[in-house]
């Protein structure tokens, strides 16, 4: 089967942390549960705290139209 494009193209962002937080991505990466690599972990946990702060009302949903796909 086709791999689809993502409805939004990944972009990529570079994250300066301090041991101590790398040392807790690490350890999240050995769980398997939020990713394999610490880069994979950093993104769930950013998505996570994202939504948090979505949800709490600190940030406001940004409305995205989603691009049609050819042939659709």
């Amino acid at each position: 089967m086709a791999k689809r494009q993502p409805f939004f193209p990944d972009k990529t962002v570079t994250l300066q942390v301090n041991d101590v937080v790398l040392a807790y991505l690490e350890d999240l990466a050995k769980t398997g549960l939020y990713g394999n690599t610490h880069d994979q972990v950093a993104e769930i946990v950013l998505r996570l705290g994202l939504r948090q702060l979505i949800d709490s009302g600190a940030l406001k949903l940004k409305e995205q139209t989603i691009p049609r796909i050819e042939g659709e």
